[in-house]
């Protein structure tokens, strides 16, 4: 996770309400390979880190969406020593879902020049697409269940953030130092496969030929 904080460093520090300021003084339930322990929803560093690579993502905050908006699912991949990427679908007023895919170009990269993203598509998901979308997130019941926060006892690794804004539940967050066979792993694949990457870091390169 250090080396993750790091590269973060190329890009900025800005502190945008991305996240509820109470999840820093709430703590939950983790399990570690089957030992229940209690760990802090999101402490000061997380919030710090993961609003600043957000903001240079220009993502929307889905915790400061107006009340009663049309669903919002937000998939944040953070690798250890790669450049972030997200996936957002949104739905519009009239039902039909968009996906926003974004990547941050390596530190290398003129900014100025040759823009801040290595990758960006917005696309409207086809019917089966939102459908099959809709299903997995009934599934994994992760719009309705409280919001949580686990390193999953890893200390590097790629971090694993869901969000979600539902008219009905409201905002959750999930987030976990590296996503083992659980709901946030089971929705981070399937909107991963709805992106499509080919050239993906190294963590992910088992998953190249995944499809939802």
């Amino acid at each position: 996770m250090l080396a993750a904080a790091l590269l973060a460093g190329w890009y900025s520090n800005r502190r945008v309400l991305y996240f509820p300021p109470a999840f820093q003084t709430q703590v939950n339930d983790c399990d570690l390979l089957g030992v229940r322990t209690l760990e802090p929803l999101q402490d000061d560093f997380q919030a710090a880190w993961f609003s600043g690579v957000l903001a240079d993502l220009e993502e929307p905050s889905l915790f400061q969406r107006p009340e009663g908006s049309p669903r919002s699912v937000r998939v944040t991949l953070i690798p250890s020593f790669h450049p972030p990427f997200s996936v957002r679908v949104d739905t519009r007023d009239d039902g039909r879902l968009v996906m926003t895919e974004k990547r941050l170009a390596p530190s290398d990269y003129d900014w100025k020049k040759e823009g801040r993203f290595s990758g960006e598509r917005v696309r409207l998901l086809s019917g089966s697409e939102a459908q099959a979308l809709n299903l997995v997130l009934a599934e994994t019941g992760l719009a309705r269940a409280r919001s949580t926060g686990c390193s999953d006892g890893v200390v590097d690794g790629m971090s694993w953030i869901v969000e979600t804004s539902d008219p009905e539940h409201g905002y959750r967050y999930h987030y976990r130092q590296w996503a083992q066979d659980e709901p946030v792993r089971d929705i981070g694949l399937h909107m991963l496969g709805l992106a499509g990457w080919e050239d993906l870091p190294p963590e992910l390169r088992v998953l190249r030929n995944f499809t939802p």
